[in-house]
């Protein structure tokens, strides 16, 4: 009988053979699957067959809108406010409320927020930004001294009232709930109050991070460094807090439950302001009532480059260091990528050696424009700039770190005032020394490297295509060099929301690192952040400290378009009318100075290795630490020389690892230690939302 069936077994399989030998499509999948080498020691599991290849889970799926952020709860709070009626920025709100008390350890209303918002029924992409400002009453000697004091004269410290600016949260709060909010704020508040006081679970990774900082800042304490450590002690670290903690922090519930029913002034010019106030006077900071009554954040355009012709990528401009993952894509657009395959050593040495050559230009020129002049469009206006530094990338040979400063942006000052131009080609630098970028385009609005004369010394001309000529006269400006190397690191959250009506919400906020300053105000519950770290001390920089002055930021939020492809068939119109740019893509992945290079390599696994919009999140990551930054002394400065080291995760090749280290660069193998992400899509041919979330860290992506 047991022969029988097998026999009868044997001709089933035999025939289920003859009618798939013409397999499926993921047929590829499958033989992947089934050819993995047997693990040589315990792990994971395997996807099913029908999973992409570098994917971990499945992306979210959902018609009417979605929310993506980095813990459960925060997500769930979103889909309830979408439920209940309220815009993507209402619950984008709602989350990031429950982020502050959920995951202090990267985000609260003591730090500052970024956000770009896609409004469909103004068809406009919106930026906004959050960020404060330096006191009034403090100044560039105050900061040298606490550097002096605590840094060994180099950077001003992390904790303390010195690194601390004023929080732009709240603001940035109610600016966006005014302009697309439809329920009233106090709603968008209540569950994070609820869950302060009731109890909110704290989950793994949090915890991590929690217990890292409760290591940290006694020793910070014990110093001087920090002058008053028991309200944060109290409240954060008695003890800090475990996986599966439920925490409570009634302050922070009075302080947003006075917010939503007060307003924005409550906490600039009320009673948290007031509580503020007192506390830095009592410690001895240099914040006062007036520089938080005299805050107010700026609605901003984002700035955008189109990337492989069918989509365009946007960023947030200086004070930030967006315009970075900008200059990136430009100089990669050059390099068949698709070609080359993911996490390929000819791949990472393009991706890596063009992250170099944009953060020279990062560590000089990326500074608070209203102070600096710094027109950001310069970085990434004049493609050809870009293109030409993307040429000088030898796929096998590291540049030298000085090869990454000499073909630079051109920085000069003058009284105070920057202006930017980009480079000629081969070398040869255009510098028009005009104030103001417009002014420069109505005197050469068609200026190239070939009608330029730039052989003579000293004055030099500058010729547009019709023949017009303006001398111009660098003798009155002085040279600017670059910056040191010192951002390494910053705790962050990111969240995207998007909703039934076509609103896309891409949303991050820090108290940038360590948790922030470890200074809690009396009874506010919350944390101030530490971001006036990332000012320079030096007096020639861009980004130097000075009072009422916004510091460099790491964290930006992402957004890209793309063309909606069905419709580039239609011909009986123009091209640019019949093939427009679509809203696609809400995108972040926060990480100190990972993030420029984390966005890039989201789109590039998107769209020049086509993954998914899960597995382009789950796919190994590399960063590249080193060289100069925009926060450190400027001339002669160590970073000139330091090439740097790249991290990358384990599932890059050691074949890859060692080609790269033959090339000249230092590679090490690094555990999940390259940002965390969130992402929402659009299906153009669906319209249905598509959401991911980062794997390595706690967070979650769902819809409905």
């Amino acid at each position: 009988m047991r022969n029988l069936i097998a026999g009868g077994l044997g001709a089933l399989i035999l025939s289920a053979c003859a009618l798939f030998e013409a397999p499926p499509p993921e047929a590829p999948a499958i033989a992947i699957l089934l050819e993995n080498e047997p693990a040589t020691e315990p792990g994971p599991g395997g996807r099913m067959p029908s999973g992409r290849d570098l994917g971990v889970r499945s992306a979210v799926v959902a018609p009417n809108g979605a929310a993506a952020t980095a813990h459960p709860l925060a997500t769930q709070t979103a889909l309830d406010v979408l439920k209940a009626g309220g815009s993507a920025v209402d619950a984008a709100i709602a989350a990031n409320a429950m982020l502050g008390l959920v995951e202090p350890t990267a985000n609260g209303i003591g730090g500052d927020l970024f956000a770009i918002v896609w409004d469909p029924a103004t068809q406009t992409l919106y930026g906004y930004n959050g960020s404060g400002r330096s006191p009034m009453g403090a100044s560039l000697d105050d900061m040298q001294a606490a550097a002096d004091k605590f840094m060994d004269g180099k950077e001003i410290p992390p904790h303390g009232t010195a690194p601390v600016t004023v929080p732009g949260t709240v603001d940035a709060w109610y600016a966006l709930h005014g302009r697309f909010g439809k329920r009233p704020m106090a709603d968008n508040l209540k569950p994070a109050i609820t869950y302060a006081r009731e109890g909110a679970p704290i989950p793994e990774v949090i915890a991590y991070y929690w217990g890292r900082s409760a290591a940290n800042f006694p020793k910070s304490a014990a110093s001087g460094m920090l002058e008053e450590f028991e309200n944060a002690r109290n409240l954060y670290f008695d003890p800090a807090p475990r996986e599966g903690t439920l925490f409570h922090n009634p302050g922070l519930a009075d302080t947003l439950e006075r917010i939503g029913k007060t307003g924005r002034d409550e906490f600039y010019k009320g009673e948290t302001a007031r509580t503020m106030d007192a506390y830095f006077q009592r410690i001895g900071g240099a914040l006062r009532y007036e520089d938080f009554a005299a805050h107010t954040g700026e609605w901003t355009e984002p700035y955008c480059v189109t990337y492989r012709g069918d989509y365009k990528v946007c960023e947030l401009g200086p004070n930030t260091q967006g315009i970075a993952a900008l200059q990136m894509l430009q100089m990669l657009e050059g390099f068949d990528l698709r070609s080359m395959g993911f996490g390929s050593a000819d791949s990472l040495m393009a991706q890596v050696e063009a992250k170099r050559l944009a953060f020279a230009d990062r560590a000089r020129g990326y500074a608070d424009p209203e102070f600096s002049n710094i027109d950001p469009s310069l970085f990434i206006a004049t493609p050809y700039y870009n293109q030409s530094r993307g040429e000088t990338i030898d796929l096998d040979h590291a540049m030298t770190a000085e090869d990454t400063i000499s073909g630079m942006i051109s920085t000069r000052a003058f009284k105070g005032r920057f202006l930017n131009f980009a480079e000629a080609r081969d070398g040869l630098r255009i510098k028009p020394q005009y104030k103001e970028l417009s002014d420069l385009r109505q005197k050469a609005p068609n200026l190239t490297p070939e009608n330029s004369d730039l052989n003579r010394v000293g004055v030099f001309t500058v010729c547009d295509a019709s023949g017009k000529c303006t001398e111009m006269d660098p003798s009155k400006f002085n040279e600017i060099s670059a910056a040191d190397a010192k951002l390494k690191q910053g705790d962050t959250t990111y969240l995207t929301v998007t909703d039934k009506d076509g609103m896309m919400v891409s949303l991050i906020q820090s108290n940038y690192r360590g948790m922030g300053s470890g200074l809690v105000a009396d009874g506010l519950g919350f944390m101030f952040q530490d971001r006036g770290q990332l000012f320079s001390l030096d007096p020639q920089h861009p980004n130097v400290f000075e009072p009422g002055k916004r510091p460099f930021h790491t964290i930006i939020p992402a957004f890209a378009f793309r063309k909606d492809m069905p419709g580039c068939q239609v011909r009986a119109v123009p091209i640019e009318q019949a093939c427009p740019f679509e809203p696609w893509l809400s995108f972040g992945l926060m990480g100190g100075g990972m993030q420029p290079q984390g966005h890039v390599q989201i789109i590039l696994n998107l769209v020049d290795f086509d993954m998914g919009l899960q597995e382009a999140g789950d796919a190994a990551r590399w960063e590249h630490l080193g060289g100069c930054e925009p926060t450190n002394a400027l001339n002669g400065d160590p970073c000139e020389a330091d090439m740097g080291i790249i991290q990358i995760e384990g599932g890059i090749p050691e074949a890859t690892k060692a080609e790269l280290e033959a090339r000249g660069h230092k590679v090490e193998y690094v555990k999940a230690n390259a940002g965390g992400y969130q992402a929402i899509m659009r299906d153009f041919d669906t319209g249905a939302w598509i959401a991911a979330t980062e794997m390595r860290k706690d967070g979650s992506a769902d819809g409905y």
